[in-house]
């Protein structure tokens, strides 16, 4: 099972920042880290540095991996705002299966007081966009947003190695689910 790990942004581009100036490409890359520890399995990030890798790099066209999945960190303009999401590209496809899996997952791992934001009209708890990095990898792909970090609260959570971690392992036990165990 070969996954491709995409810590979002990064470089000139550090995504959202949080009140307290938490960066998003500095969250994702270290998610990203822990991510690649849990799974176990063969993985390639798209980067290893605060380094900026283009939307076509990301895609991973040339690269025979099983899933890519991009990690982002959720901003608006309201500070209240919150929760979990997960996105694939618009349609029934393969990433479906692998984004209901981490969903489930995540949210079993998580506190009950933890929001997830879903769109179940489709019969699964996805998202859909036509995200470049979505529309453009010929894999399974899905973008999570862990947190918003553009609420307190929720940067809070993103500063915390043990809340890094535990997501880290609940995305890679959703793989596991969606790979029949196979890592």
């Amino acid at each position: 099972m070969k996954l491709i790990i995409d810590p979002g942004h990064g470089g000139s581009d550090p995504g959202a920042v949080g009140p307290s100036g938490l960066r998003e490409s500095d969250v994702n890359l270290t998610l990203a880290f822990y991510l690649e520890q849990m799974h176990g399995g063969d993985c390639l990030l798209t980067r290893r540095t605060d380094d900026h890798v283009s939307l076509a790099s990301r895609s991973a066209t040339d690269l025979g991996a099983d899933a890519f999945i991009s990690l982002h960190c959720n901003a608006a303009d309201h500070a209240r705002a919150q929760g979990f999401e997960i996105w694939t590209s618009h349609g029934d496809t393969g990433a479906d299966t692998l984004a209901s899996a981490i969903f489930k997952s995540v949210m079993n791992s998580s506190s009950p007081q933890r929001r997830f934001r879903s769109d179940f009209s489709d019969s699964d708890p996805d998202k859909e966009a036509s995200f470049y990095v979505l529309t453009h990898t010929p894999m399974p792909a899905v973008l999570i947003e862990t947190a918003f970090i553009s609420n307190p609260m929720e940067e809070q959570m993103l500063r915390d190695d043990n809340f890094l971690r535990l997501q880290a392992c609940a995305i890679a036990a959703g793989v596991r689910q969606w790979t029949g165990g196979q890592t």
